[in-house]
């Protein structure tokens, strides 16, 4: 009895024995099993937590992901908002043919989900499987450039029946200055800067893209250098003020004067325009001050007190240097009161009618030519005028000593004078001697007077020749 109990509990234990080596067998079959399943799945799918381009690609196989991010792309909407709305305007990837390019920018490189699943550690994928997630990067999101413009152009953003181009800040002149005129920034569409937007909401799954920060931005702007400086160049020349006086009269030019006078203001070029200043000063400091052929009250010691006008002596404003002045006064921002520059001066501005008080005086009806200084006559003639029956009678006025030329030949009638002065360059008139002639006054000029010249004596042309300058004023009239 004793020996079948041992035999009994050493079967017990045998078999228990073998139950366990049994139970311990089943479990590494079972592990084995679990590791080399695993181990062979992950050898053609991706770890759980893997990604691309934002989507989930775990268990999935390369040909699977690739179907999965296919999916993607052709289910992808880009919609314009305008402030944070939603409008009618969108662009699907089906539009610009969008597609996932696995196989790197030349398109030759190797397929980069193969490569992250040949990157996988298998061999210990039960360790990785439930590590951090990974995202499979350098794909890329493929479209056609010119299917993305042509749909671009197409969008009721871009309509320009509904949007407001931008306006550039100006400058204007109003109510005697000028004022800076800011931008309008609009609600025109830069179409460049949409498309690169929209390309790169595609790139990165963006789904929306704002097109007010992609108005089109005027391009100067009231802060602008170019129309700060225009505005300042303006300020300067309007600040000018230019008082042109001759002691009679005075004419100022200052605000709105001047603001006709400056151009480049549209292109932001700012100056003093030189050609509208020549007009100003011809068509409004010319009549001012330019005193020729003005009538005269005049008292001569030979022939008394008479009016006369006419003749080319008189204040001549030289127009080209006066131009010349005021657009480098103006251009500097000054303020200056001065005379006007002159081609010729009279020697006094109203002493004897302005023509001071040595001068010739021609008399034409006592056919007499006196030489006045300083208010005496220091020499007195007999002369002989143009004949007034044959149309030549000689011109009066005001006139002046042009220059003196001593032994000319007048070829038009071919004669020779000793001593030439010209008084008027217009009609070729002057005061010569007349060497041909053997009388000279009376009513000798009615029947043979000359051609308009003064003609005298050798004697009395050539004291004034030798005693009277260039400039003299020559006054010829009837008494």
């Amino acid at each position: 009895m004793k020996i079948r109990r041992v035999a009994q509990r050493h079967n017990i234990m045998e078999t228990k024995k073998k139950v366990k080596i049994g139970v311990l067998v089943g479990i590494i079959v079972v592990v084995l099993g679990i590791y080399f399943g695993g181990f062979a799945f992950y050898s053609s799918h991706f770890y759980p937590g893997t990604t691309a381009c934002g989507l989930t690609i775990e268990n999935q196989t390369v040909e699977q992901a690739q179907e999965s991010l296919a999916e993607l792309a052709d289910s992808y909407v880009v919609t314009i908002t305008k402030d944070g709305t939603a409008t009618q305007d969108t662009i699907s990837a089906g539009d610009i043919d969008a597609e996932y390019n696995y196989n790197g920018a030349d398109g030759k490189s190797a397929n980069v989900l193969q490569t992250a699943l040949d990157s996988q550690n298998t061999a210990l994928w039960f360790v990785e499987a439930f590590s951090d997630n990974t995202e499979v990067e350098d794909i890329q999101l493929t479209y056609s450039k010119n299917k993305l413009k042509k749909s671009v152009e197409s969008l009721a953003c871009m309509d320009e029946n509904n949007t407001t181009p931008p306006e550039n800040a100006y400058i204007q002149y109003k109510d005697g200055t000028y004022e800076i005129v800011p931008e309008v920034i609009g609600t025109e569409v830069d179409e460049k800067e949409l498309m690169n937007a929209i390309a790169e909401a595609i790139v990165s799954s963006n789904s929306e893209v704002e097109i007010t920060n992609l108005y089109a931005n005027p391009e100067i702007t009231a802060d602008s250098e170019e129309i700060t400086t225009a505005k300042a160049e303006l300020d300067k020349i309007m600040g000018s003020s230019i008082t042109v006086d001759d002691g009679t009269n005075s004419v100022t030019i200052s605000g709105k004067k001047i603001h006709k006078l400056i151009t480049g203001v549209k292109h932001l070029k700012v100056r003093v325009d030189e050609d509208a200043v020549y007009q100003y000063v011809t068509d409004k400091l010319k009549p001012v001050f330019n005193t020729v052929g003005i009538e005269r009250t005049v008292k001569s010691p030979g022939s008394g007190k008479f009016t006369i006008s006419g003749g080319t002596f008189g204040n001549i404003i030289d127009r080209d240097l006066e131009t010349e002045q005021l657009v480098k006064e103006l251009s500097a921002g000054e303020t200056v009161e001065r005379e006007p520059n002159y081609y010729y001066k009279e020697s006094t501005k109203k002493k004897n009618g302005g023509i001071g008080r040595t001068y010739i005086d021609v008399n034409i009806a006592d056919q007499m030519v006196y030489a006045v200084k300083k208010g005496e006559v220091v020499y007195s003639s007999d002369v002989v005028t143009g004949n007034p029956n044959t149309g030549h009678g000689t011109p009066t006025g005001v006139y002046r000593i042009e220059y003196h030329s001593a032994n000319w030949y007048m070829k038009k009638y071919k004669v020779f004078t000793y001593y030439w002065m010209p008084i008027d360059l217009n009609t070729g008139v002057g005061l010569h001697d007349a060497t041909w002639r053997s009388s000279f006054g009376g009513s000798y000029y009615l029947g043979s007077g000359s051609h308009g010249c003064v003609n005298m004596p050798y004697n009395t042309a050539k004291y004034i020749f030798n005693n009277f300058a260039d400039g003299t004023p020559v006054i010829v009239h009837y008494n």
